[in-house]
Order: structure tokens, then C-alpha cells, then sequence
């Protein structure tokens, strides 16, 4: 019997892109699957685009308070499906994405987590830098192994590990991001084997960074996130420093080039992840 699949979608604000995402899931040629899409809006809007999908595969709607995390843990509590994914609502998949990795699991019995790589349409890596091989995830390589969009885990690790709805945009907290890693990271202190494929994407395109106040906010509550997640899963000074210095390195290049916002925007991220880091943490 062929896994189904439940894909737990958050969403917000948004409707040409989750159109856009319900089009491209409406081709796959893998048919086992339902959609649950946590709706957090505070009217309607969703309802139209749902009604003219309903027919063509199974939608579960259901709402949530606001927060990615609030959102995805809420929609796992309906899951019925043996795999389970987290699409964001503007992402798109391609046509055979779900078949292939129904194959991979096929294959890889042992592997309870797989992840892969976003791409913008044009094929290039977007929300991050990616390692290129393919291999375990570990604590010390997760940063570059995956986002919550590529990430493909078997039922029981749903059924153990939920999202921390402390972290990520809509939580409520200063830490404005960092669940995405910290889902992976859970499930690695748990004794889940996750595994990577750089060929496994999922499209979403690259944000346009401008470097304003509004940006450098984001990056300083972003980093807050990220240096917490740091502190929680007790991560060593030196992958700290690393990851504080690459921020350094961001803020000398930005001032030879008389790029003052771009300073102030790596001075920001380095300040936060720092903050975050160094933040108390009650277990």
C-alpha cells in the first residue's frame, strides 16, 4: 500500500501565492496526499480559493492564533497521512516532487527525516546557503542541510516532536525565527536519523533584502531566534564565534564598499544572534 502523504500549511495574509501553490500541487503525479491548511486571517478570503480545489483532492481547514510554528503544530494534531510536510504557503512544488520522495523513504527505511534544497524559479538556492553533498544531518551541519519547506518526515516523528512555539515570526516572543532548525534539531536529540539530498527542491523565491530600518529589524529579531536556538541545543563556543564572525566579515566588506545600511544590517544580525546566545535558558 502506497504512504499518504499530509502536507500542514500555514498561512497568512497571502492568497495569489497560495493559488499558485495549489495549481502545481493539483499536478502531482503522486495522488496519495490531503492538504491541511491552517488558515490564520482574520476573514474569509481563503474560502473561494478552497472551494474550487475541494473536489480535485482532500483539503482539511482549520484555524489556528497566529505563528508558523502555532499553526503547524495545530494542523499535525489532524494529520492521518504515514509521511508528513510543511509546505509554506509560497512555495510551489514540482509535478513528481511527492514521488520521489515517497521513492527515497522506499529506499532509505532506516532514515525517518528527509530534507532537501529551495530553489527560485530559475534553479538557484534560495533561503540560505546549502551544503551540496548529500549525507546526515547533524548539529553541526543542519544550518545548511534543509528548511522547514523541504523537510519530509515519517508519522512518528510527528507524533513525538512538535514545533517550539516560543520561536519564529508570530510566536509572540523577541525570537523571531530559528524553528525551522530546531524541529531537525529535536528530532536528532531524539535518536531520529535525518538525511539530506541537495537534489531534492522545493521552489520559493529568493526575498529582496533592501537593507532599511525595517529590514535590519527583521534581521536583528531574526538573529535573536537563531542565537537561542544556539543555546538551547548547547552548542559550543566555537561554532558560535563561527557563526558570529561570518557577520563580522559581512560588516567589513559592507564598510569598504561605503555601504553604510549594510553595516548597520550585519551589525544588527551579529548583535542578536549574540543577545541570543547569551540569553538565560529555563529547561
Amino acid at each position: 500500500m502506497r504512504p499518504k502523504f499530509s502536507l500542514v500549511m500555514s498561512t497568512i495574509n497571502r492568497t495569489q501565492q497560495l493559488v499558485r501553490f495549489l495549481e502545481h500541487l493539483d499536478r502531482q503525479t503522486y495522488r496519495e496526499f490531503e492538504l491541511i491548511i491552517v488558515d490564520q486571517n482574520d476573514d474569509d478570503r481563503l474560502r473561494p480559493i478552497i472551494s474550487d480545489y475541494k473536489h480535485s483532492f482532500c483539503i482539511i481547514h482549520t484555524h489556528s492564533e497566529k505563528g508558523a510554528s502555532h499553526g503547524r503544530n495545530r494542523g499535525m494534531e489532524k494529520i492521518s497521512g504515514e509521511l508528513v510536510a510543511f509546505p509554506d504557503d509560497d512555495c510551489w512544488y514540482a509535478e513528481n516532487l511527492l514521488e520521489r520522495v515517497c521513492e527515497l523513504f522506499a529506499v532509505q527505511t532506516e532514515v525517518d527525516i528527509i530534507t532537501g534544497r529551495t530553489i527560485d524559479s530559475g534553479g538557484r538556492s534560495s533561503l540560505g546557503k546549502f551544503d551540496m553533498r548529500a549525507g546526515n544531518i547533524t548539529q553541526r551541519n543542519v544550518f545548511k542541510r534543509g528548511n522547514t519547506n523541504t523537510v519530509f518526515i515519517r508519522r512518528a516523528v510527528a507524533e513525538r516532536i512538535s514545533f517550539d512555539e516560543s520561536l519564529g515570526v508570530g510566536a509572540g516572543t523577541k525570537w523571531g525565527s530559528g524553528e525551522d532548525p530546531d524541529y531537525l534539531l529535536q528530532a536528532l536529540a531524539a535518536g531520529f536519523k535525518l538525511y539530506y539530498y541537495p537534489d531534492l527542491t522545493v521552489y520559493h523565491e529568493e526575498p529582496v533584502i533592501e537593507y532599511n530600518e525595517a529590514a535590519i529589524n527583521r534581521g536583528y529579531s531574526y538573529a535573536l531566534g537563531m542565537g537561542r536556538v544556539f543555546k538551547k541545543h548547547r552548542y559550543p563556543l566555537d561554532f558560535v564565534f563561527v557563526k558570529l564572525f561570518y557577520q563580522v566579515g559581512g560588516m567589513i566588506v559592507a564598510l569598504a564598499r561605503m555601504d553604510m545600511q549594510r553595516v548597520k544590517y550585519h551589525r544588527a544580525v551579529f548583535k542578536g544572534r549574540w543577545e541570543g546566545w547569551k540569553s538565560p535558558w529555563e529547561q
